[in-house]
């Protein structure tokens, strides 16, 4: 089965130019449950894998 696409052109590739180096900056994951009248948080874990090496 053939997969469907458009006709769209896109480019190929991009070429951007900053005045400055690009560097990496910090970065934050906040996760929360939603909120409700009837729902109480009792336990949470996260794992991430692999580990991160903190420059």
């Amino acid at each position: 089965m053939e997969t469907p696409h458009d006709d769209v052109p896109r480019p190929s590739s991009y070429q951007l130019r900053y005045d400055k180096p690009v560097k990496f900056g910090g970065h934050r994951l906040m996760v929360r449950p939603r909120d409700g009248h009837d729902m109480r948080l009792l336990e949470s874990s996260l794992i991430l894998a692999p580990g991160a090496d903190v420059r």
